[in-house]
């Protein structure tokens, strides 16, 4: 809130630890356009990290709500309820961030569009790898070169959700595990070239169906 960033902005983040005692919250007054973004950026010369540890197991690291044209680059968040949560926004984009030992989920994309991410990690987060829900709006995303590792869900689609996945990596492992959940009314998953790994009686996909048993895809 202190700083007022345009589209078009970068602002650095130095290679660190930053403990954070509640969430960073990125709004409409910090917003960018699709064609010009506003730029977190991290460190990217390969000597250190650029860590956001929210410490409590509680909220976010970061939250984009009702934002627009935001991208995070090159940062790690971790210790979060979430790490990463895009809520109410469109046109946002993460890039090289990973989200770690989270106490439910990595990424928490919710009733926003048009989000895209590419080569990030979500690791140790035991819920959900990737969240995509809507409610009143849809939210739609993109992932290229995303891995995912850790979780009971790699990836979780809500209701009027979509995503389209290429060049992934998934591994899930455990009878209650899937790569996809899929809600009844969750909206298409599109999968290109994507590597799935699954271990002890772990499923490809399963789609919830409210009045019949459940789609299994082994």
């Amino acid at each position: 809130d202190e700083i007022d960033l345009e589209p078009g902005d970068i602002a650095y983040i130095d290679n660190g630890t930053y403990a954070l005692s509640s969430e960073v919250t990125i709004d409409l007054f910090d917003a960018g356009e699709s064609n010009q973004p506003v730029v977190l950026q991290g460190v990217s010369n390969g000597v250190g990290r650029t860590v956001l540890d929210r410490q409590t197991d509680s909220g976010s690291a970061i939250r984009f709500f009702q934002t627009k044209g935001v991208e995070l680059r090159d940062l790690s968040v971790m210790n979060g309820k979430q790490g990463v949560t895009i809520e109410q926004s469109t046109d946002c984009r993460l890039t090289r961030v990973i989200s770690q030992d989270n106490s439910t989920t990595g990424f928490d994309i919710n009733e926003s569009e048009r989000t895209i991410m590419r080569h990030s990690v979500s690791f140790n987060n035991p819920s959900n790898g990737v969240l995509v829900r809507a409610g009143t709006f849809p939210s739609t995303l993109q992932a290229d070169g995303l891995v995912v590792w850790g979780s009971t869900y790699a990836v979780h689609m809500g209701n009027l959700a979509s995503a389209s996945f290429s060049n992934c990596s998934f591994s899930v492992a455990g009878g209650e595990s899937r790569i996809f959940l899929s809600q009844n009314t969750a909206g298409p998953i599109l999968s290109d070239y994507n590597h799935f790994h699954r271990t002890s009686s772990a499923l490809v996909a399963e789609k919830i169906n409210v009045n019949a048993g459940n789609d299994i895809y082994g």
